[in-house]
């Protein structure tokens, strides 16, 4: 059966981007989640056709993504609540067994250890820029400006595929 996303659940992830980086600001976490979200997609949405061609399947996202469109970009809100009113959670799911057995079991699927290196190699470009920067490039894309001037702030996926497969699967 293929999966959807390689990662179902969202803490776990943000526990696996803690572990690369445990100082991050909560817009650097909000703004890497969504393009790392963004990037992925463009990159695997659909890679199917790709497996069809002797390549590897990959899930079409990366995680089963709600942003919403605030004043300072895409937010993932449950995330951003989670991390100001627990700063340590994501420090303590380091330890858990969940987060070592998700890890562990990721690293053994064909895909497992290479969108790892993407995630790990993305985060890394991600928060090297500056915060204003990562805020004013995520406030171009098409899905945040439609959402943003929305009475109901939830931005489209739909919308966020479609712009980063073109971006990446340029005819």
């Amino acid at each position: 059966m293929e999966e959807k996303y390689v990662f179902n659940d969202i803490d776990t992830l943000v526990t696996y981007l803690h572990s690369l980086q445990s100082n991050m600001s909560a817009l650097q976490l909000q703004k890497s989640l969504y393009f790392l979200y963004a990037l992925y997609v463009g990159m695997y949405y659909n890679s199917t056709q790709i497996a069809e061609l002797g390549g590897e399947f990959y899930p079409d996202e990366l995680f089963k993504a709600d942003f919403e469109a605030w004043m300072y970009g895409p937010v993932i809100k449950e995330v951003l609540f989670k991390f100001q009113s627990n700063p340590n959670f994501y420090q303590d799911n380091l330890e858990s067994p969940e987060y070592k057995t998700f890890i562990s079991e990721l690293t053994q699927k064909t895909y497992g250890k290479h969108v790892l290196k993407f995630v790990k190699d993305v985060f890394k470009d991600i928060v090297a820029k500056s915060d204003f920067m990562l805020v004013e490039r995520s406030k171009k894309d098409p899905a945040w400006q439609k959402a943003f001037k929305a009475e109901d702030k939830t931005m489209s996926n739909e919308l966020i595929i479609k712009q980063y497969l073109k971006i990446f699967r340029k005819s």
